[in-house]
């Protein structure tokens, strides 16, 4: 693959934007690269984490602006390549295990889309994160105007959508954008070392709550009782149910491999 570097370190998957001399810029090669990967970890069972990160001074900088331009001007051509780097988004929260974005660098436009994308969010103290779009005349894509108000409420995504503005990793921290904020040198290990964490825990137990945290924000109390009740009567009948228990009642690490 040409746009994004694969390595795997034990159970987590690190895929990393890699056009650093374009600011790791997204263009429709990195969108089907990325996919590749979403793919192969949700098929590897010995893979039970991914994180995203990118090389160089960004996280990613946005969409690829030459190969847009490029693009046909018509409605037509450009729902096109929409639908494909669409398609990777919902692939990446179809995933059912953890994502980590690990924010090295600037994440701005379509990169900042990706990193609220991702379950966990690890930023560098260094870095900034925005939606960029209104500065090019576009408004919020690749499932932003989903995520962003779900993380920081309406008044704030108003904000930030409306200014184009790009904010410090202090500021993405007091309004829950991100969940940590790191030097910049520590974002990426910090993130494997806590990808690492969660493979060791019970994999369908995670994958469940993560499905259920989403579905809780679009269900009534009663639908969201009536799901935990027949999800966690399966996991309560899971191997890594009954392990879980036994570990504790014996006062001993579970072993959730």
């Amino acid at each position: 693959m040409d746009h994004v570097l694969y390595e795997r370190q034990g159970p987590v998957a690190i895929a990393t934007l890699n056009r650093p001399e374009k600011r790791n810029a997204l263009a429709l090669q990195t969108y089907a690269e990325l996919s590749l990967i979403v793919r192969d970890v949700e098929g590897t069972s010995a893979l039970r984490a991914l994180v995203i990160t990118g090389a160089g001074s960004a996280f990613s900088g946005g969409a690829d602006i030459d190969e847009v331009l490029d693009l046909e001007e018509t409605v037509e051509a450009a729902i096109g390549r929409f639908k494909q780097s669409h398609a990777f988004i919902a692939l990446l929260r179809s995933l059912s295990k953890p994502v980590i974005a690990a924010i090295t660098g600037d994440a701005a436009g379509a990169g900042c889309s990706i990193a609220l994308a991702a379950d966990l969010r690890l930023m560098a103290e260094t870095a900034r994160i925005g939606l960029t779009f209104s500065r090019v005349g576009l408004g919020p894509d690749m499932g932003a105007s989903y995520f962003l108000p779900r993380l920081v409420g309406l008044a704030k995504a108003y904000e930030l959508a409306f200014t184009g503005d790009l904010i410090t990793a202090a500021e993405a921290e007091r309004i829950g954008l991100v969940n940590r904020v790191l030097p910049a040198d520590r974002v990426l290990p910090e993130a494997i070392a806590l990808a690492q964490r969660l493979a060791r825990g019970p994999a369908l137990a995670l994958s469940v709550a993560k499905r259920s945290l989403e579905r809780g924000l679009l269900l009534d109390l009663d639908d969201v009782l009536h799901e935990e009740i027949v999800s966690q009567s399966l996991l309560l009948n899971s191997r890594d149910g009954r392990e879980g228990l036994r570990s504790f009642r014996e006062k001993r690490r579970p072993d959730f491999a």
